[in-house]
């Protein structure tokens, strides 16, 4: 274990699954209760402050979990158990009672400030890396990279919603009671599904929402207007601005070229060298010029490796299928041809 992941979870950035890790940690041992309090020293004042706070707040959970530990003390269990083993239980009494109650308040404190702490989670993916994230109701999300997620740490009391920037593929559970699941974008567009799997992509220049399958409901609202759009297994959404269309991709598009992404492939499907560049850039965080505007338009079909946290690696991918060269000057990166 160690202390940036202990203290991401009581600063409330860890992820779900982190969180379970830190808490089975927290729970094999005293010793690892202890460690983290004093690496708790670490926390800013607000942080410290609203962590007493939890504390105090759970008097009525302290003297329970008192009651329980004294129900379990050598003077009940004395006039339950022959007379001739009270010698065992007061040696326990002496050596091992009070440690006892002091680790339970302890780890009932940590139990506190994560159900009443964690009331939001934010999983964020730094440029280059892809991170799959559990929600609370046991679906699933795939966060591309320079990504952003956010969700309710606990869904029991709360509707299944997720706010989402930047790209992510999701196989969401259907529940029993048939409740929604809910994925917000930017610009008032949501995302409304009940059990499917789906890839959005919500970036500057473009929003995409594909379904892989299932049945989901995109729906657009501004100032003027409202409009739900319902998507069929196979059909993809791309908004630019104001301009929607609908495109049914059996006719005209490989509908692994949105989601191909997810097992570390790049499915290219008469994909230009701009779109490819514009994704570079959004996902790598690495601008790439051309020597003139017409390359741009260039395409090709076929499919590439993505290299997790090396885009010199794709880049040369992408200079190889265009039969280009780079060109490297300071920080800037040119493709050129080869003539």
């Amino acid at each position: 274990m160690t202390k940036e992941l202990v203290l991401l979870y009581f600063r409330n950035k860890s992820t779900f699954q982190e969180d379970r890790i830190v808490e089975e940690w927290l729970k094999s041992s005293p010793a690892n209760t202890q460690q983290a309090m004093k690496w708790m020293d670490e926390l800013s004042d607000e942080e410290e402050k609203l962590f007493l706070k939890v504390v105090l707040d759970g008097d009525d959970v302290w003297k329970k979990t008192i009651e329980e530990i004294n129900l379990q003390s050598p003077e009940n269990q004395d006039r339950q158990q022959d007379r001739t083993k009270s010698w065992i239980w007061t040696t326990y009494r002496h050596t091992h009672r009070y440690a006892a109650v002091l680790v339970s308040i302890l780890m009932l404190a940590f139990a506190i400030y994560v159900y009443r702490i964690h009331s939001t989670v934010e999983v964020r993916t730094d440029f280059g890396k892809v991170t799959e994230v559990i929600l609370p109701d046991g679906s699933s999300v795939i966060l591309n990279g320079n990504s952003s997620l956010k969700y309710a740490y606990s869904w029991k009391e709360a509707p299944r919603e997720v706010w989402l920037e930047g790209e992510a593929f999701f196989h969401v559970k259907r529940k029993a009671d048939r409740s929604r699941f809910k994925v917000y974008l930017s610009d008032n567009k949501t995302i409304e599904v009940l059990g499917t799997e789906f890839n959005v992509s919500e970036r500057a220049l473009k929003s995409t929402i594909f379904l892989k399958s299932g049945k989901i409901m995109l729906h657009l609202a501004d100032q003027t207007h409202q409009e739900n759009i319902a998507l069929k297994p196979g059909e993809l959404v791309e908004l630019e601005g104001d301009d929607v269309k609908l495109v049914v991709p059996k006719k005209v598009v490989n509908p692994e070229k949105y989601y191909g992404w997810t097992k570390n492939k790049w499915i290219l499907d008469g994909t230009s060298l701009r779109e490819m560049l514009v994704k570079l850039e959004e996902n790598y965080d690495v601008h790439v010029d051309t020597e003139n505007e017409n390359m741009l338009d260039k395409r090709v079909s076929g499919s590439i490796p993505l290299s997790l946290n090396n885009a010199d690696t794709l880049i040369a991918d992408i200079a190889n299928l265009f039969e280009l060269k780079i060109i490297r000057e300071n920080r800037k990166i040119t493709l050129v041809t080869t003539e």
